[in-house]
């Protein structure tokens, strides 16, 4: 789909306030706990002190298929995502009356040519807020690591990201089941022997998410903006405060 029309659906406004230049801020999503999935930058920027970074998400998501590769040297050497084929899917829930409503059809995906193939395979999932991926052909040794996973965008129209990746080391059914939540982190100064990290870069989880800030609107009715203050302590731990509106910004 072009986009254009897509609703957006929530809105992240980050205020950096820790005093410092050139931090290099991400965006990610939690890993889904089906498998062992991976967690890629979603979106990235370079703030100073006292700038500001609005982020939005759109309603739709997306499956996607892709490749896995190392770029950089020594230091700066990374595991990045590139995304190279996509497909919405929605996500099985139940309506107002408690009853299912299914998912999208399971997606077909091959790889091995020249880009992958995404195709409806027909079934639809009828496991609440998830989506499965049917990997039909599966080259072995060829040189390339083959991933897949969900992702959204940033904008309207704009480029889908990647959100979750995992390895494709067989095929079958795999399911994925995304866990709607995003988080900033300030991941390092930016410098020339230490470039800002770029969308899909690889991360851990684990190492991170205990200084990142966390921005949920489950449980926050009908809000549509975040915004998100970032500041440090007296010892240089990172503070995030968050406060929910109703109001996008104009």
């Amino acid at each position: 789909m072009s986009g254009e029309n897509e609703d957006e659906v929530h809105w992240f406004r980050l205020l950096h306030n820790t005093g410092s230049t050139q931090d290099n801020y991400i965006m990610f999503a939690p890993p889904p706990s089906d498998a062992k999935f991976q967690t890629p930058v979603w979106v990235t920027n370079t703030l100073s002190h006292q700038d500001s970074w609005e982020v939005h998400t759109t309603a739709p998501m997306f499956a996607w298929a892709g490749r896995q590769y190392t770029t950089g040297e020594s230091a700066d050497k990374k595991t990045r995502i590139a995304i190279e084929k996509s497909h919405e899917v929605y996500l099985a829930k139940k309506d107002e009356n408690d009853q299912l409503i299914p998912g999208s059809s399971t997606l077909h995906v091959s790889f091995g040519d020249e880009l992958p193939d995404i195709k409806d395979g027909g079934k639809t999932s009828t496991k609440l807020g998830a989506f499965t991926v049917d990997i039909k052909k599966l080259p072995q040794d060829d040189g390339s690591t083959y991933v897949f996973g969900f992702g959204k965008r940033n904008g309207p129209g704009g480029e889908i990201f990647p959100c979750a990746s995992i390895v494709a080391n067989k095929t079958g059914e795999a399911t994925v089941t995304p866990i709607i939540k995003l988080y900033f982190y300030k991941n390092h100064q930016v410098s020339e022997d230490k470039p800002a990290l770029k969308t899909g870069d690889l991360i851990d989880f684990d190492n991170v998410v205990d200084e990142a800030g966390l921005i949920d609107f489950s449980d926050q009715g009908a809000a549509t903006l975040c915004t998100v203050i970032n500041k440090t302590d007296e010892e240089g731990n990172p503070v995030w405060h968050t406060a929910y509106t109703n109001d996008p910004p104009n």
